[in-house]
């Protein structure tokens, strides 16, 4: 899952890379 949210986050979505920061955030 951490994977498929990088990569996510490279396409340059705002959702996802909102998403990926709130995660990291938790970690």
């Amino acid at each position: 899952s951490s994977s498929r949210g990088v990569r996510l986050t490279n396409l340059g979505d705002p959702y996802y890379r909102n998403r990926y920061a709130g995660a990291k955030r938790v970690l």
